[in-house]
């Protein structure tokens, strides 16, 4: 494998710099999106590139992946998190552009903002996860964010649920995609796929609702770990399931290069994702999707080319749609190549890198005027 950290074509270093503020405990997909895009950031010399992270799991990943640029700060709960990067961010370099890639990450930026503009420090939010009306902190996200230069976000719906005057670019994260379309067998139709963090926000308990009404020779695989902040979700999901024996099994994490082994269709049920890194790593791998029509990951299927839609919160739609996959083998085909062939065309790291940095580059302080979701890099 190519060293990520190797310049392209020999080049001189850029002048552009860049730092990405995590206040993240754990890995998670937002976090493997974040290394995705450096590494082909630092792998084509777009810019200097630099982390400031809460969690040592993710900066060994990241100078192992991208580079030796990383400062470790103490993280904790939500107040010290903030006062730590309120003093992490005393210390960004003049003339470079701050990406706060957590929501924690925002209200201690934006009261620095006057600072930090005199220094040419301009401030941007990577939007991949979305403030809910009902959390304490969405009123201060939200005005924290107004103070912002600018936004990117992972989908239509992400950039919608932040402040309308900040102006906001799309722009698709990378997914690893191979030369060729994986080879899949379409003569059977019997086990559907949940993977992804164990947690409310992914709503497994709808899943498992569809597989209720389902034919007794379909099962459900449930892949993934509890996050930190589930409060016992998994273990009530894991009883809630108990009535339907061996036809829903809960694998826990498993190797990532094992993620979709055995699955013949992931079933995508949250309705508040901001993307679903998982669905599109699933198109990718040239497995057919069902997903809902509601949330981010809604805008990464085009109904029955590249995945099938269901209506949001109809257990009896989603089960029409797996049954219509379960019917038909050419279906099945037809919507493993559609969504490979998306993936090809969307998600590609070394296309999303470029099209991530040059939106940086538009909104530049002082240069952009304009207002709301400016478009999508890689639609």
């Amino acid at each position: 494998m190519d060293d990520p950290r190797k310049v392209e074509g020999g080049s001189m270093p850029t002048s552009k710099k860049m730092v990405f503020l995590s206040s993240a405990r754990a890995v998670w997909g937002g976090e493997n999106s974040l290394l995705a895009l450096a590494s082909e950031i630092q792998r084509q010399n777009l810019a200097d590139i630099s982390l400031v992270s809460a969690s040592e799991g993710l900066a060994e990943l990241w100078r192992s992946e991208v580079n030796e640029n990383v400062r470790v700060v103490r993280g904790g709960g939500r107040l010290r998190s903030m006062a730590t990067f309120f003093w992490a961010a005393l210390r960004l370099p003049s003339n470079s552009h701050a990406v706060a890639f957590d929501l924690i990450v925002v209200p201690p930026l934006a009261l620095l903002r006057g600072v930090l503009r005199r220094r040419g420090v301009r401030l941007v939010i990577d939007v991949h996860d979305c403030p809910r009306p009902e959390q304490r902190m969405f009123v201060s996200i939200r005005l924290a964010a107004a103070r912002f230069d600018a936004a990117i976000a992972v989908s239509r719906f992400a950039a919608s649920q932040l402040e309308r005057a900040l102006p906001t670019e799309v722009v698709y994260r990378p997914v690893a995609v191979s030369e060729r379309l994986p080879g899949f067998r379409f003569d059977q139709f019997r086990t559907i796929g949940v993977v992804g963090r164990i947690d409310p926000e992914k709503r497994v308990e709808f899943a498992i609702e569809v597989m209720r009404s389902a034919p007794a020779d379909l099962q459900l695989v449930i892949r993934g770990s509890s996050s930190y902040a589930a409060d016992g979700y998994a273990e009530k999901i894991v009883a809630s399931a108990a009535d339907l024996g061996s036809r829903v099994s809960f694998e826990g994490k498993v190797p990532k290069e094992l993620v979709f082994d055995g699955l013949d269709a992931l079933l995508f049920v949250s309705d508040r994702e901001p993307s679903g890194r998982t669905l599109a790593e699933a198109q990718a791998s040239g497995l057919p999707v069902v997903v809902v029509d509601a949330g981010g990951a809604a805008e990464f299927v085009q109904h029955g080319i590249s995945g099938l839609k269901f209506e949001q919160n109809s257990s009896s739609s989603a089960l029409t749609s797996l049954l219509a996959l379960r019917e038909s083998s050419e279906l099945r085909e037809t919507l493993s190549r559609g969504g490979f062939a998306r993936a090809r065309d969307e998600y590609d790291p070394a296309t999303q890198a470029r099209r991530y940095v040059d939106a940086l580059e538009r909104n530049e302080v002082g240069t952009n005027a304009a207002a709301g979701p400016r478009g999508v890099a890689g639609a």
